[in-house]
């Protein structure tokens, strides 16, 4: 586990899978769908095996996708889900897909 994972961990997102378009935008919407808040981050190169070089450039295309509970995070912050403080999509970035 790296840092980043590491602090995402802390803040209650769990780490699912990695993935790429069209695919990547359908599991975004079937986590929402289920309640869970979606956050995406790209794959980081120093997470590849050695003998993945070549695989650079496909990078920008994956994603690692992390969830948690609906309103988790404005829990953790105090705030109660569903309120004026918490609005019910602030952390779905899926730019380009």
């Amino acid at each position: 586990m790296n840092q980043r994972e590491a602090e995402l961990q802390s803040q209650g997102w769990t780490r699912r899978f990695v993935g790429a378009p069209p695919r990547l935008k359908e599991m975004v919407e079937l986590y929402q769908s289920l309640g869970f808040e979606v956050h995406l981050e790209r794959y980081a190169p120093e997470d590849l095996d050695g003998g993945c070089d070549g695989c650079r450039l496909a990078l920008d295309l994956f994603r690692v996708v992390y969830t948690r509970p609906s309103g988790a995070g404005e829990l953790a912050r105090g705030r109660k889900p569903g309120s004026e403080e918490c609005p019910a999509n602030t952390l779905l970035k899926v730019s380009g897909f």
